[in-house]
């Protein structure tokens, strides 16, 4: 049975242990860290995949909303808080769930639930994808998926590179998770690439149409499991 990864990120122990608990209760569910800081799920998110991330608000330093609001985090999230007056904040950035403490494990259920059937409806969306659509200036483009090498994140800007033309569209690089099918897989926190436009692998590099592209020691596994299995 393949597992979501989840971290869960909050400043106090006897909040954390309590997801933790509700975590190892899940079949399909792993916890992949357990972290106590804002800033330290900033480091982690930025070298690991994660699909559920449990995000306490109130943190010192760098709160759950301030890590959202300035970060691209490529994870769903599920906002954890004692004060429930946060909720709308929340959603408006990209919150997925909003749970208030104390957390019982009946409503953690509901959220599990729902968020695993967003991210399986959201797999079986991207596998069909042929085609992807992009706006460049004031043009919209619609790319054959199988033509794209490689997307590269580029300040506020992601370069698709195709086999014809080189696009550059005002966009994050996460927002491209729920759109690239199932060939295109990242493999650095500013790249993905299309699995079967890699000429060869070497080192923390893949060959793609000349370019050397950086492969992350996180991600590096999954990329040489599809390469090997394409």
């Amino acid at each position: 049975m393949s597992k979501y990864k989840c971290i869960v990120v909050d400043d106090e122990p006897l909040a954390r242990k309590i997801i933790e608990d509700y975590i190892s209760e899940i079949d399909d569910l792993k916890l992949s860290a357990s972290l106590k800081s804002g800033l330290e799920a900033k480091q982690y998110l930025d070298n690991h995949q994660i699909d559920i991330v449990f995000l306490d608000i109130n943190m010192p330093k760098l709160s759950g909303i301030d890590l959202v609001r300035n970060f691209d985090l490529n994870s769903l999230i599920i906002f954890t808080t004692a004060y429930p007056e946060y909720a709308v904040e929340a959603f408006e950035y990209s919150g997925f769930d909003y749970l208030v403490k104390p957390i019982s494990f009946e409503r953690f259920l509901k959220s599990i639930d729902k968020a695993k059937g967003h991210l399986e409806s959201k797999s079986g969306e991207t596998e069909s994808n042929e085609f992807l659509i992009i706006k460049e200036n004031k043009r919209l483009y619609k790319i054959a998926q199988k033509q794209i090498l490689y997307l590269e994140a580029y300040g506020d800007y992601v370069k698709v590179i195709t086999k014809d033309k080189k696009y550059i569209t005002k966009d994050k690089l996460s927002s491209f998770v729920n759109l690239v099918n199932k060939s295109i897989i990242q493999c650095h926190r500013s790249y993905y690439v299309n699995i079967n436009q890699i000429e060869y692998l070497e080192g923390n590099h893949a060959m793609v149409a000349g370019d050397m592209i950086s492969i992350s020691k996180s991600y590096k596994d999954s990329l040489v499991n599809s390469f090997k299995n394409r």
